[in-house]
């Protein structure tokens, strides 16, 4: 009996650590999005505050892409912690394989 309990105790820290290490995973998945999208965002809104400096700009057309950038910045940021849940159960249905208990089966 001892060797089985030593098999469930090494399972369940193996499943421990895939659930760890999927989280951990998520959350880069996040932050490098969030790095990513907030660059894209900063790099925009510097070509158009530059393009103010301009006497040739347009301060309403410079304004209004601008805005219409920050919304696109807004909308993006918001996506992230949803994707970064879809990242974890990926992961996490990886690191399951193809084995469902009983409560994982969809019912019709």
């Amino acid at each position: 009996m001892a060797k089985n309990q030593s098999e469930e105790i090494r399972k369940i820290m193996l499943e421990t650590a895939r659930v760890q290490i999927a989280g951990l995973n998520a959350g880069i998945a996040f932050w490098s999005g969030w790095v990513e999208r907030t660059a894209k965002f900063a790099q925009t809104a510097n070509k158009e505050l530059l393009a103010v400096g301009q006497q040739k700009a347009d301060a309403n057309q410079v304004i209004s892409r601008l805005t219409e950038s920050s919304r696109e910045y807004l909308r993006q940021v918001t996506e992230l912690p949803g994707l970064a849940a879809s990242h974890f159960n990926a992961e996490i249905g990886k690191s399951r394989g193809t084995k469902r208990g009983r409560a994982a089966r969809a019912k019709n």
